[in-house]
């Protein structure tokens, strides 16, 4: 793969994982207003969108381990 592939990838992964983030908060916000819920049930959704976001920061960060200019092939 050449470097403008990897590039356009890149960027096109990170806006998808942008986008999940964004509906993971949005997830996070309904939970905490969801009155059906027991504090357990909250508190446990709530570590696991946490683990999410954790897991798209990691992602995200990888991604900005890609260079985006420099070396060609």
């Amino acid at each position: 793969m050449d470097h403008l592939h990897t590039v356009l990838l890149s960027a096109l992964l990170s806006r998808k994982v942008i986008a999940i983030v964004h509906d993971v908060r949005g997830l996070a916000q309904l939970i905490e207003e969801e009155p059906e819920l027991s504090e357990h049930e909250r508190a446990a959704l709530l570590r696991a969108t946490r683990r999410m976001l954790a897991e798209a920061d990691t992602v995200l960060g990888w991604i900005s381990q890609v260079p985006m200019t420099g070396a060609r092939n």
